[in-house]
């Protein structure tokens, strides 16, 4: 199939119903409770984050960027059909994707779970063990010097296909790993429309603006979402 017939496949179908979901995403509106207004509290802050306490642009022009500059990692769980977020989690810069994992497993509560796409960070025994556990199907690239975990086991199947003659970019396109991507879409988007920046400078109250703005996301895809062909 050439480029070109590939792109009209996948082409959008809706467009008017979809241009009238972006003007929408314009106009948001908040309601917030009366009692909201005696704790509220305004501090003007720098554009410091997704890094925190980070000096001024000027300074890091002429100085070079200083050793006192913090980040946050967003880890994102997204519903691939829907492109909700469904799980969130912010942590320091010390705490890796597999150690998060089964955490945001245990955030989807009782909602079933299929297929959980996820990239070779993920390829360790807490993260297959966390899917198995919910009756989901991991769908998580074996690493190059991966061995067996048993014959049943859905990574032994994994490191095999990898193996074969087809190779690693054909289980990949078998199993449809290609929407493991949205969840790279879906920061894209928090950074776009929210910003790459936290506001807040305590941790909780960073999770907590962290989520807000999910629910935010979330809510923008009640509007309306492209469909394709």
């Amino acid at each position: 199939m050439s480029r070109g017939e590939q792109f009209q496949k996948r082409r959008i179908i809706n467009w008017p119903e979809h241009n009238r979901a972006l003007v929408q995403r314009g106009s948001i509106t908040f309601w917030l409770d009366r009692d909201i207004r005696e704790v509220w509290y305004h501090k003007k802050v720098g554009p410091t984050g997704l890094k925190v306490f980070g000096e001024g642009e000027w300074k890091v022009r002429k100085h070079g960027v200083g050793k006192r500059r913090t980040w946050r990692k967003l880890h994102l769980g997204v519903d691939p059909n829907t492109h909700d977020i469904l799980a969130a989690e912010l942590t320091t810069v010390s705490v890796t994707d597999g150690e998060v994992f089964p955490g945001l497993m245990g955030q989807l509560g009782e909602q079933p779970v299929g297929e959980v796409f996820g990239e070779g960070a993920y390829d360790q025994d807490r993260c297959y063990e966390a899917i198995l556990d919910r009756g989901g199907t991991p769908v998580i690239p074996p690493r190059k010097d991966a061995v067996e975990w048993g014959e049943a086991h859905p990574r032994t199947q994994a490191v095999r296909a990898c193996s074969s003659a087809a190779g690693r970019k054909d289980w990949k396109r078998r199993c449809g790993y290609h929407r493991r991507s949205l969840s790279e879409t879906a920061m894209y988007q928090y950074k776009q429309l929210i910003g790459p920046t936290l506001r807040a400078r305590c941790f909780e109250t960073q999770q907590v603006e962290v989520h807000a703005a999910i629910a935010v996301l979330n809510r923008l895809n009640t509007l309306g979402m492209p469909v394709r062909a």
